[in-house]
């Protein structure tokens, strides 16, 4: 949601986080992007949970402020999507070892495969050719400040990815091409370890006709490529102003999405003075008789933090499960995907009001306190107000103000 300039406004900004927050949405910028003589600088503010407020005068920075923040809290996963853009997973972590395409785990080797069989960069650079001068100044800028990011913080990365060669700059090709596998990832990256681990039929010998199909196979056929029960849905509700509490009408949005790799929400408020203002997200041995909570847990650290919720075909509205085929061990079952961003949206006299949890927490560093700080009151069932309007930011704030300047 967007701010014209005279009317703030809030909603759920869910941002394509391509590639770990490659695609940035911002919705009703209207500046002229890189003009002359503009101030370049950003300012990147902290609040409670670890949440970026992030001010710029024109797109470009912003961008270049949201890859500098996004990359402060998950920089080793963004750099492994960089791996994945440049198809060296296999040389970089082994050919067989479990790498993330779109939102399906297959085997490395298949995912340089795809990457060789389906980037055409020539093509894709002809394609941003016609894309708007916004779009553009947004890429470069993002592209700008995680550079800036790794420039700035290069021997205090997080221990996954410290010193860790294939840790490098980001280009604006494996930009485009990080941006492309979001685009087909709910088509033919879906289909991915089917298509590249399909083998010749073998000879037979002479069949009778085929019986009538059966539905029941089929649909097993489908939900065996991952077709079919898509772990990725949402939820959504209005209420009028009829039955709130406050008696205004209210939105409630629940996306259901993984916990990691590039569909992970992420919290921000992003502000270009008089022109936008937005706030949102941008997916053993027990008793039979344990309950979810005893059992299911965070995929990002070894906390035991009590995770309710279930899979949707069991009529769970709450849904919580496992993207990454895993048995249950004494670990737990380490959920990650389902409810990934609650909010609600109202409005009182002072303008809008809203309340979410992102269920995880922004960080996919382990040694991170806000790597899981959301999901402990996502357990308990608590959310928070979201410090959208100025004063609120300022009492909400959470160490110095930094602020960068975009070359």
């Amino acid at each position: 949601m967007h701010e014209p300039s005279t009317h703030r406004s809030l909603s759920m900004a869910l941002t394509t986080l391509a590639a770990a927050c490659t695609a940035l949405f911002l919705a009703g910028c209207a500046s002229q992007p890189g003009a002359a003589g503009t101030d370049r600088s950003v300012t990147i503010e902290r609040t409670t949970y670890g949440i970026p407020h992030i001010t710029a005068n024109d797109p470009e920075s912003l961008a270049y402020g949201v890859a500098y923040a996004y990359a402060q809290d998950n920089v080793c996963m963004t750099a492994d999507q960089l791996v994945t853009s440049r198809g060296q997973r296999s040389s970089t972590f082994g050919a067989q070892t479990i790498g993330l395409l779109g939102r399906r785990y297959i085997p490395n080797a298949q995912i340089d495969l795809f990457m060789a069989a389906h980037m055409d960069d020539a093509m894709l650079e002809r394609a941003w050719a016609q894309t708007s001068a916004e779009t553009q100044a947004l890429a470069r800028g993002y592209v700008a400040g995680y550079n800036r990011f790794l420039a700035d913080n290069a021997a205090t990365l997080p221990e996954a990815c410290r010193g860790k060669p294939w840790v490098q700059p980001m280009t604006m090709a494996q930009y485009r091409r990080m941006a492309e596998v979001v685009a087909v990832q709910a088509g033919i990256a879906a289909l991915a370890d089917g298509m590249l681990g399909a083998q010749p039929p073998a000879t037979k010998a002479a069949q009778p006709p085929a019986a009538d199909v059966n539905l029941a196979d089929a649909a097993q056929a489908l939900r065996d490529v991952g077709l079919l029960d898509s772990p990725l849905g949402s939820n959504a509700w209005t209420f009028g102003k009829d039955v709130t509490a406050n008696g205004s009408g209210m939105l409630l949005g629940n996306p259901h999405f993984p916990w990691s790799g590039p569909n992970r929400f992420y919290e921000m408020h992003l502000t270009i003075p008089g022109q936008m203002d937005v706030m949102g997200g941008g997916i053993g041995t027990y008793t039979l008789d344990a309950t979810l909570g005893s059992v299911q847990r965070p995929a990002i650290t070894e906390e035991a933090i009590a995770l309710h919720g279930g899979e949707e075909f069991e009529g769970v509205l709450n849904n919580l499960g496992r993207q990454e085929p895993a048995p249950i061990n004494k670990a737990g079952l380490r959920i990650d995907y389902g409810t990934s961003y609650v909010q609600t949206v109202t409005f009182d006299a002072k303008g809008p009001v809203a309340q979410a949890i992102l269920t995880y927490g922004q960080s996919t560093n382990p040694a991170s306190p806000h790597a899981n700080d959301q999901m402990r009151e996502f357990s308990a069932k608590r959310w928070h107000t979201l410090p959208f309007h100025r004063d609120d930011v300022v009492k909400a704030r959470v160490g110095d103000p930094l602020r960068l300047v975009r070359p």
